[in-house]
């Protein structure tokens, strides 16, 4: 078996895992085995608590939280917090990407539910890069 490496990143994913949950802020890093969604900030709680002052609050931890995933292995990020989770590339049945206006959108329908995450547009060719990748043929056209 291989060594797993991060071999592509992005950067500011807003979503939850499954339909139902407050959306938080990830940063999706592709492995050569799965995507690790890694919780970056709690955009939703603290938003709905505090409305704008709230959701300034909670976009502010990002970059500290960036920076210590930078330092540790792919196992001490999956480990350093309860809302990390992962999906594994033989577990995802279907992938569809979206774009409108200057975001971008990938749902991803796998063994665990269904994932959905919104992120800055000027990613999407790395999003379809890394699909057509590791998820070759699971790629399916418009919306749900």
């Amino acid at each position: 078996m291989s060594d797993e490496v991060i071999v592509s990143v992005i950067t500011d994913a807003t979503g939850q895992k499954g339909y139902w949950g407050l959306n938080r802020d990830f940063d999706l890093l592709f492995t050569n085995e799965r995507i690790i969604c890694a919780l970056t900030a709690n955009t939703g709680g603290a938003a709905m608590l505090g409305g704008w002052i709230g959701y300034a609050i909670s976009k502010s931890g990002k970059g500290k939280a960036r920076a210590k995933y930078q330092t540790m292995t792919i196992e001490e990020i999956m480990s350093s917090n309860n809302k990390n989770f992962a999906i594994p590339y033989g577990s995802v049945n279907e992938v569809r990407i979206n774009q409108i206006l200057g975001n971008a959108g990938v749902g991803i329908k796998w063994s665990g539910g269904t994932t959905g995450f919104n992120f800055p547009k000027a990613q999407i060719d790395v999003l379809k890069r890394m699909v057509n990748t590791y998820l070759n043929g699971k790629l399916k056209s418009g919306w749900w």
